[in-house]
């Protein structure tokens, strides 16, 4: 496998939704023109979500393109084409923490039913984010049960809000996901692969 070192690309993390984006009504046009720019990017990679954006970008469904996959020995269903930066991470994780002796309880991949509001949709829809020990990696800016995390309280670091080792967030940043317990949400749970697919696995045509 040709495990190819990039970093998540800087327009999709910039289409989150953020407090910032809501300050004044420039700025929230601002990001709404960047979201269909995202939304655009996400279908014509992965594949068309049912009201954002156009069937005519990508003609496959989301869902033929699903896969189970295993990480650190847990299954999950992710999009195909995302599934060979992960086993990449893998590789990292095994040569870079080895003496780091933390193994996930359980996964979180695709889902069916979008969870974000505004006009957005969440990667999880598109199988590209992976939820590692959501109970144990919490969101601390989410809703409960996550917000009253004894991990939530006080001032900590980004890295001790959660249980899951440093290293394993350098793994995934090593080869195009971005971690969400940078974002403004401290999702400490939450990877999304926001490079580039075609450097791992290029799309299918049938």
């Amino acid at each position: 496998m040709n495990c190819v070192k990039q970093a998540a690309q800087q327009f999709l993390i910039d289409a989150h939704l953020s407090s910032r984006t809501l300050t004044n009504g420039q700025a929230y046009s601002e990001w709404t023109t960047r979201l269909q720019r995202s939304i655009r990017y996400r279908t014509e990679q992965y594949g068309y979500y049912s009201g954002f954006g156009l069937r005519s970008w990508n003609t496959r469904s989301l869902a033929q393109q699903m896969r189970v996959t295993k990480f650190a020995g847990l299954p999950v269903v992710l999009h195909e084409r995302v599934i060979p930066a992960l086993q990449c991470v893998e590789r990292a994780i095994a040569r870079d923490c080895p003496g780091v002796p933390y193994r996930p309880r359980s996964l979180g991949g695709m889902r069916q039913t979008n969870t974000y509001f505004g006009g957005d949709v969440s990667n999880h829809v598109y199988g590209i984010a992976l939820d590692v020990d959501p109970m144990d990696n919490p969101c601390c800016n989410c809703v409960e049960p996550w917000r009253s995390s004894p991990k939530c309280r006080g001032k900590k670091s980004d890295w001790q809000r959660m249980a899951m080792p440093q290293c394993w967030v350098s793994a995934f940043e090593q080869y195009g996901f971005y971690w969400l317990g940078h974002d403004e949400l401290k999702d400490t749970m939450h990877f999304e692969f926001l490079g580039e697919p075609s450097k791992f696995a290029p799309p299918r045509t049938d």
